[in-house]
Formats: C-alpha cells, sequence, structure tokens
C-alpha cells in the first residue's frame, strides 16, 4: 500500500504543489523586503526604539542627541538615510560620550571671537578648572535632569557601576556593561515589533498577489492531478532542489564555513556560544543586527526551504528506493 502512495499521481501532485507554493512565498517575501527597504522601515524603527529609551517629555532626549554623535552619523549611507544597524558595543561608547558631554562647561572667548571648552588644561575667567574624568561627568549629568523614570533609571545604573567599587575606570565599565543589557533587551522587543509589522504586510501582499494571479489550489491541484506531462516537467525541477540540498549537506567542508561564520556572528551579538541543532532558532536572535536586506527572510526563507527540501529528499528517495526494489524483484523474477 505504501509503494502504490510513493509511485501514485497523488504523491507527484502534493510535491508539485509544494514546490509551487515555495515559489510564489519567497516572491511574496522578497517583495516586503523590498518595501521594507524602500520605505527604510528598518532605520526608523531602529530610531523610534532608541528614542522611546530616553523620552520622558521633561528632559534632553539622548537617544536623539545620539544620531548627532560623529561615530554613528559615520553609519549613514546618506544624509537620507537612518543607521540600520548599531552594535551594543557603539550604543553604549557614544551614548556615554552624549551624557558626559552635556554636562560639560564652556565659556565665549570675545579675544578669539569663539566657544572656549573648559578642561583641565583651560581655565575659564573665573579661575576654575574643570577636572572631572567621564564618568563624574555622566554622574553630574544625570543629577541635573528633572526627576523622571529615565533619570531614576540612569542613577539606578551608575549607582551599581560604583557598588564597592573606588576606580572610576570600573565604574565605567560597569556603566558601560548595564546599558549594553539594556539596548540589547529593547532591541530583543523592536524585533518582535518588527516581525509583527512584517508578517502584516506578508499577508497583504500574500493576499494580492492570490488575487492578481487568480491562485485557486484548488484548480492548481486538480490540473496537477489530471495532468501527467506538467507534473513530469515540474518534477525533475523538485528532484534537482532535492539533490542540490543533499549535496551541500553531504559538503563537509561548507558546513563547517558556514557554521564558524554564524557562530562569529552569535559571538558579536553577544550569544556565549553555538549549541549546535537548529541554527534558524539562534539566528532568529539576530534579525535586527548585521545583513541589513533581507535578514528576516532569510531566517524564515531558508528555514522553510530547509524542510521543503528535507521533505522532497525524503519523498523522492522512498520513490527511488521503491522503483530500485521493484527493479531487482523483477530481475529475480
Amino acid at each position: 500500500m505504501l509503494s502504490s502512495f510513493i509511485n501514485s499521481s497523488l504523491l507527484e501532485t502534493i510535491i508539485c504543489l509544494v514546490l509551487i507554493y515555495a515559489v510564489l512565498s519567497i516572491f511574496a517575501s522578497t517583495i516586503v523586503e523590498g518595501l521594507n527597504f524602500y520605505f527604510k522601515e528598518r532605520g526608523k524603527m531602529l530610531y523610534n526604539s532608541i528614542s522611546a529609551m530616553f523620552e520622558d517629555r521633561m528632559n534632553v532626549n539622548f537617544g536623539q542627541l545620539l544620531y548627532d554623535h560623529p561615530i554613528v552619523a559615520a553609519l549613514r549611507k546618506d544624509r537620507s538615510n537612518l543607521p540600520q544597524y548599531i552594535s551594543p558595543e557603539i550604543f553604549a561608547n557614544c551614548i556615554i560620550d552624549v551624557i558626559g558631554n552635556y554636562s560639560r562647561r564652556y565659556e565665549y572667548s570675545e579675544a578669539k571671537n569663539s566657544i572656549l571648552l573648559i578642561n583641565g588644561d583651560v581655565i575659564g575667567r573665573s579661575g576654575e578648572r574643570d577636572d572631572r574624568n567621564l564618568f563624574e561627568r555622566c554622574r553630574d549629568t544625570v543629577l541635573q535632569l528633572e526627576h523622571t523614570e529615565v533619570k531614576l533609571l540612569l542613577m539606578n545604573m551608575i549607582e551599581k557601576s560604583r557598588l564597592g567599587i573606588d576606580n572610576e575606570s570600573v565604574a565605567l565599565q560597569n556603566f558601560q556593561q548595564q546599558l549594553q543589557q539594556w539596548f540589547n533587551a529593547q532591541m530583543d522587543r523592536t524585533t518582535g515589533w518588527y516581525k509583527t509589522k512584517t508578517s502584516v504586510r506578508l499577508r497583504w501582499v500574500s493576499f494580492f498577489i492570490a488575487l492578481g494571479l487568480n491562485i485557486n489550489s484548488i484548480n492548481i491541484f486538480t490540473s496537477l492531478l489530471q495532468s501527467p506531462d506538467v507534473r513530469a516537467q515540474i518534477l525533475p525541477i523538485a528532484e534537482s532542489v532535492a539533490k542540490d540540498y543533499q549535496k551541500l549537506q553531504a559538503d563537509t567542508l561548507l558546513t563547517q564555513l558556514n557554521r564558524a561564520a554564524l557562530e562569529r556572528v552569535l559571538e558579536r551579538a553577544g550569544i556565549e556560544r553555538f549549541h549546535g541543532g537548529d541554527a534558524f532558532i539562534e539566528a532568529r536572535r539576530l534579525s535586527w543586527r548585521p545583513n541589513r536586506c533581507a535578514r528576516d527572510v532569510a531566517v524564515r526563507g531558508v528555514g522553510f526551504c530547509d524542510k521543503f527540501a528535507q521533505f522532497l529528499r525524503r519523498q523522492l528517495g522512498h520513490r527511488t528506493d521503491t522503483v530500485a526494489r521493484s527493479l531487482d524483484f523483477a530481475q529475480e523474477a
């Protein structure tokens, strides 16, 4: 009974139908990523997410000032594009600079007709020097803010950074680590918001593709089931996909290179080690990280194609084994 099903036209129709919808799903995902790239969704959502971290409507928004920092400004492709990716290290270092610079002291020099920065080397008209280090300037900036939840959050971070520590440089490193953890947590939420927005857009695009191409699953299934010639043209494509996938899986060098590359990306993203197994489960955590275009589609698409290729390889393998056994039986008879 199993042999008859494997060699039946029904299984061939199912394989062809899966291949058709796999192509359509990739087509829809490509359109969605094109729309997201055209409307600059990633950069806008990243900007809104970072701004929301410091938004309290009473104090200056350090998240918005972050985008004026030279390091972050250099990440722009041009003036009309926002950075699509900011690493936790860049965020923490630049936001510390922004907060620390906010409490610096300046004076206008009539002799030079310019604004002078008062620090340890430059003395102001009052004869005072500014010998504060970066951590002390950050602390003073936070203390000067109006009382809000954001101020309390930053004050708690600074106090935790100095807990039991007299060395200001160590306290600054602790403060930087806390900012990185806060940023990573916010980016995890941003990833979920972006996936939700992309999923909604993907449903609408899929709907209009089905409507525009007049895709009818029942008619397609019926036509494939009743048309051996059409199945004969589509099945070799499915077999080619399955064979190519099997070759890639058997290529241990390529597998090792992919695994090594993924481990490097995971390490940069703050994931301690790669545990093997399903790489796409870990890769989903990186959907807001480096590859700026087609990242979510790559994760979802590769995961889908992986399952699709496994299905084809398994079913076509059953068909090949059944045919081989039939030939052996015929020869023995």
